[in-house]
């Protein structure tokens, strides 16, 4: 193997190695290098302003429940170095889930009565020298409910999510399940379990998977985790490559990374002094409609699914799903007239929605961008685009639905779907996305000729395909797109409390049930009516 070597830019000696369950999880929400600096204990020497928020956002719920079992005030696990404040929207959903986890696992109903373990679970072990990676100490650590019985032959873990109900939310590796029944088994102090169990609970559903992830004795256990975790442990902690994505939303390193490119000035705005925040086209567009929308979303608080899911909506992203799949088939062929009966992949429409999806991918060929490709190196679908803007001290990410060559220029190409004809007042301020994408051309970010390349908006609706083509190097566009941008990122940059706006647009959206002014909003509405 390489000699491992971090980015320059960085404090921290990297002698003792600690490695957290979800460095072992599978997905590109990791990304290796990051975990592995992480694991090392590695910081930028370069200090950030901290959010008046703090942002581990399920932290308060741990606390909450470490309070209630100890009678105190203080949680053994608060950090020193964490903030103690929280969004309402946050707050209200801590009561929420620190109440169904009680609900679920009364005191009085475990089969054999438990007690908190004095401290979180982990293990470590200490080497007589530095080894191959330079490291003196090893630290297995777990988050998450640790209970035992009283003579402490029997432990369980309790490991939380959001949501069991999810069928989006990301499952757990046979990696980390088996860290997990490692380290609990194993942790000191205290006497090795003749029993170990390690449960999934849903915060929201209030209720614990009925099929434990393990149940067995400790030498089992270890069985397992050297069959499924070891090699995955070792891969984490030696990194490897660079993963530029969605792992980057909250990456402390962005700042020093080789793999991110630096664009100053990129969003318009001089916020060097501000925390280190990630802006995209999404966050924007909810951050226009309401602050608190926009913070929890960014939170990851549980959504409403009947809002999130809603008939127009999912049409939408199961033509947006199939056409991806379509696009990414090797060798690439435009897409055809003849649009197959089954299509809808693991989406369920109504049969209204499955007709006009099906009628919209036809009028899709019409305008298939494959028809100007010629090899897989002329073509990226929905890659993730990382940059960062240190004047205004934000990552900036952005998904495009397509990236394709014209010749040896890019094109950027949005698909949109539609039920009827729309008529477009600003359409970049519709769909920042494209404003974003012509800055990004515009300074030559992805690079390739400047000659065909172009921004390309494709709306697909009853009757056809509209195809809207915007030039970068237009100084009317470019100019119309940089002051877009402007305006979405100002008042979202100097926001430190993103209070709510609370009004009709209230019932759709998705994370209204968190938020207190909505339900005041609903309290007046109702004593007027």
């Amino acid at each position: 193997m390489s000699e491992w070597t971090a980015p320059s830019g960085l404090r921290g000696e990297g002698r003792q190695i600690t490695v957290s369950l979800s460095m072992l999880g599978e997905g590109d929400y990791n990304c290796p290098m990051s975990n592995a600096m992480r694991a090392r204990r590695l910081y930028p020497m370069k200090r950030t302003q901290r959010e008046l928020f703090d942002d581990f956002t399920n932290g308060f719920i741990m606390e909450e429940l470490d309070r209630r079992d100890t009678g105190s005030a203080h949680s053994p696990r608060m950090a020193e170095s964490r903030q103690s404040r929280a969004h309402e929207g946050v707050e209200a959903w801590t009561r929420h889930a620190a109440a169904t986890y009680l609900e679920a696992f009364p005191a009085v109903a475990d089969e054999v009565p438990l007690i908190p373990a004095e401290a979180p679970w982990s293990l470590e072990w200490t080497l007589r020298r530095p080894d191959r990676r330079g490291a003196r100490m090893y630290r297995l650590t777990l988050w998450g409910r640790c209970l035992q019985s009283i003579d402490g032959s029997y432990r369980e873990f309790r490991w939380p999510s959001n949501s069991l109900g999810n069928r989006r939310r990301r499952r757990h590796s046979a990696a980390e399940r088996a860290m997990a029944a490692f380290v609990t088994a194993w942790s000191q102090p205290g006497p090795t379990p003749r029993r170990v169990r390690v449960v999934e609970f849903g915060f929201l559903d209030g209720r614990p998977d009925p099929t434990p992830l393990f149940d067995g004795t400790p030498e089992e256990a270890r069985v397992l985790f050297n069959a499924e975790a070891l090699d995955v442990l070792s891969t984490a902690v030696d990194g490897g490559e660079y993963s530029p994505g969605r792992a980057c939303r909250s990456c402390r390193f962005t700042a020093v990374c080789p793999a991110v490119p630096k664009i100053g000035g990129l969003l318009g705005v001089q916020a060097r002094d501000r925390p280190l925040r990630t802006w995209s086209p999404t966050s924007a567009r909810s951050y226009r409609e309401c602050p608190a929308r926009s913070y929890l979303r960014a939170s990851m608080l549980p959504v409403d699914e009947a809002v999130e899911r809603n008939a127009s909506a999912e049409r939408g992203r199961a033509v947006h799903d199939y056409l991806a799949a379509c696009h990414k088939t090797v060798p690439h062929n435009a897409c055809g007239l003849v649009v197959p009966d089954v299509w809808l992949g693991n989406y369920a429409l109504a049969d209204d929605q499955h007709v006009l999806g099906s009628e919209l991918l036809r009028f899709h060929a019409e305008v298939c961008p494959m028809l100007y490709v010629e090899s897989s190196e002329d073509v990226r679908v929905e890659p993730s685009l990382v940059y960062l803007d240190e004047e205004a001290s934000s990552r900036v990410l952005v998904q495009p639905d397509l990236l394709y060559r014209d010749g040896d220029s890019w094109v950027w190409r949005e698909v949109k779907t539609s039920a009827r004809r729309r008529r477009f007042q600003d359409l970049l301020w519709d769909y920042p996305q494209l404003a974003l994408g012509l800055e990004l051309l515009g300074r030559g970010a992805l690079d390739g000729s400047p000659a065909r390349s172009r921004v390309e908006l494709e709306v697909l609706r009853p009757g056809g395909a509209d195809l809207i083509t915007l030039d970068p190097f237009s100084p009317g566009t470019r100019q119309a797109a940089r002051d877009v941008v402007r305006r979405l990122v100002a008042p979202w940059r100097e926001d430190d409390l993103f209070i709510a706006t609370p009004g009709a647009h209230c019932s759709a959206c998705e994370v209204a049930r968190w938020c207190p002014s909505r339900q005041q909003c609903d309290a007046i509405s109702g004593d007027a009516r």
